[in-house]
């Protein structure tokens, strides 16, 4: 009996307990505790910044004078550009009918793109005349070995720049 009486005892004293824990969660409101966590600020979506304009490709073309065994001797005339260029192949058009090809093939060079080359943002041209025909020609031969032909010793540059205010020399 003494089990019984102990078992009833106990169970009591439970059902008391739980009785407190239920008329304290009436008090409260029924609201359930739950733990905090840290809030962790979402990343924000980067605004995608608009690209910026690629600069226009400067290019200086140099006109030579015609090249003996693939050396220039003699730079002429300087044009900031390929406008510039392409002006001074109207004022001295080629009667070969090449002035398409040469500008297409100057274009490219100051590119690098396709076969044609420039060698630091240079690229050299000269205007031959013979009995055949004056002709512009750029040469793929005179870009290769990356020789920059105005900073190499020994060429005389004679050249006026065409395309700014003044005259280099």
């Amino acid at each position: 009996m003494s089990y019984l009486l102990k078992a009833v005892t106990l169970g009591g004293i439970g059902a008391a307990g739980g009785g407190v824990a239920f008329g304290s969660s009436l008090i409260s409101g029924f609201e359930s505790k739950t733990p905090k966590t840290a809030k962790t600020k979402e990343k924000e979506p980067e605004a995608s910044t608009p690209e910026a304009p690629k600069p226009e490709t400067t290019c200086v073309i140099y006109e030579a004078k015609k090249p003996e065994n693939n050396e220039f001797k003699k730079l002429l005339k300087k044009f900031e550009g390929v406008e510039a260029f392409f002006a001074e192949i109207v004022k001295r058009p080629s009667n070969t009918n090449n002035e398409a090809t040469v500008k297409s093939e100057v274009s490219n060079a100051c590119e690098n793109t396709g076969t044609q080359r420039n060698v630091k943002g240079n690229v050299y041209v000269w205007y031959e005349t013979s009995t055949s025909g004056n002709k512009w020609v750029y040469s793929t031969t005179m870009h290769t070995g990356n020789i920059d032909w105005v900073n190499k010793d020994g060429i005389t540059k004679s050249f006026e720049t065409v395309g700014t205010q003044g005259a280099e020399g």
